[in-house]
């Protein structure tokens, strides 16, 4: 759709939309929508040189066969509402960049292989510590569906937001059950059903409605211990929330104000992360928050990251600080990760994510 070219404006993207810019690619995130779209990284270098600038004094300040590129992505992002033209210099309010809340902790792990945990006294001190999300990981049929359900029990008595399940496969678990479990519970904000026989997402519906309120994922990827994760892939990409945009900038998305207990009962950063802070009684994870070298990592943000750095992914990925490239380096590039923005290729793919000249959702 090609708008009304007139340069007496001024360019502005909107308050929720940022453009990226890749060595080879660039991204543009909209925030309110939840949407990506992937342009040639020369657009959006000329997208942020233009925005909040009078067009016609932008334009002279280029070379005239870059004229018509300009009104090209012009055209693109103000068919899509991304950005406009606008007779006054300043237009939006900057969007809130608030990244967290007052609690000393916003989410934690917990893993279940054949151990089962202390679900009770962990989210007690969790929710004094400020917690607001946990996520469960299940290796085993140790965790069954009452299980499930009586964790959800104690999590809903708390002050916490939200609760995900990733459970292994089992055939003793049938569909109506974990059904069920998602009506019951609505504190369950995922439920991931690992090592199916496929992948599929089953919605799930209250039984006056037709309307699906939450769906069961299953995928045949298995997930055997804490080692599987830290993978960073087309998969694991998905458009951030605005608090998630903000967060990234600043902080870690893998470490930062995390805490988890492994399989084993060890208290650690991460399930996958090598050192321990001692096995799992009340008062344990306090404690271990305020060492400081628990939080040695928080800080490290993807501007900082090789690599990283110069992706045009990088206020999307929530990144990994356990499995690096260089081990020794806090700083290196996560070594599960598949995407190299030199070349804007993912390992799993062929070919170019964008061609020149074309503008892609991506989502």
């Amino acid at each position: 759709m090609r708008t009304e070219r007139t340069a007496e404006r001024f360019f502005h993207l909107h308050a929720n939309c940022f453009c990226v810019a890749g060595p080879i690619n660039g991204l543009i995130y909209d925030l309110g929508r939840k949407r990506f779209y992937a342009i040639p990284a020369v657009f959006a270098e000329l997208i942020n040189d233009a925005n909040g600038k009078w067009v016609a004094a932008f334009l002279e300040t280029l070379p005239s066969e870059v004229h018509s590129r300009f009104w090209e992505v012009a055209d693109f992002l103000i068919s899509n509402q991304i950005a406009g033209l606008f007779s006054a210099s300043k237009v939006f309010k900057e969007l809130p960049s608030e990244i967290d809340g007052p609690g000393h902790i916003q989410n934690a792990i917990i893993d279940v292989d054949e151990q089962l945990h202390d679900f009770a006294n962990i989210v007690r001190e969790l929710d004094l510590l400020g917690c607001e999300f946990l996520q469960v990981r299940s290796y085993s049929d140790a965790l069954n569906v009452q299980m499930l359900d009586e964790i959800a029990l104690v999590v809903e008595r708390s002050g916490l937001r939200g609760l995900e399940y990733i459970v292994k496969y089992n055939a003793g678990h049938s569909q109506e059950d974990l059904s069920k479990l998602l009506l019951d519970h609505m504190i369950i904000s995922k439920l991931v059903v690992h090592s199916s026989p496929e992948t599929t997402a089953v919605p799930v519906c209250y039984p006056d409605s037709p309307v699906p309120r939450r769906e069961i994922y299953y995928t045949v990827e298995a997930l055997r211990s804490c080692t599987d994760c830290g993978k960073i892939n087309r998969r694991s990409i998905s458009p951030p929330s605005a608090q998630t945009f903000f967060q990234l900038k600043r902080v870690n998305g893998c470490l930062y104000k995390k805490i988890s207990i492994g399989a084993d009962g060890e208290v650690r950063n991460c399930p996958s992360s090598s050192g321990s802070y001692g096995r799992y009684s009340f008062g344990t994870l306090s404690k271990a928050i305020f060492d400081a070298e628990f939080r040695r990592s928080w800080d490290v943000h993807k501007d900082q990251i090789s690599t990283c750095k110069v992706c045009e992914y990088r206020y999307a990925c929530t990144d990994c600080r356990v499995y690096l490239q260089n081990p020794t380096d806090i700083l290196s590039k996560p070594a599960k990760c598949c995407y190299d923005p030199y070349v804007g290729k993912w390992s799993e793919e062929t070919g170019k994510m964008v061609s020149d000249h074309r503008f892609q959702a991506v989502t």
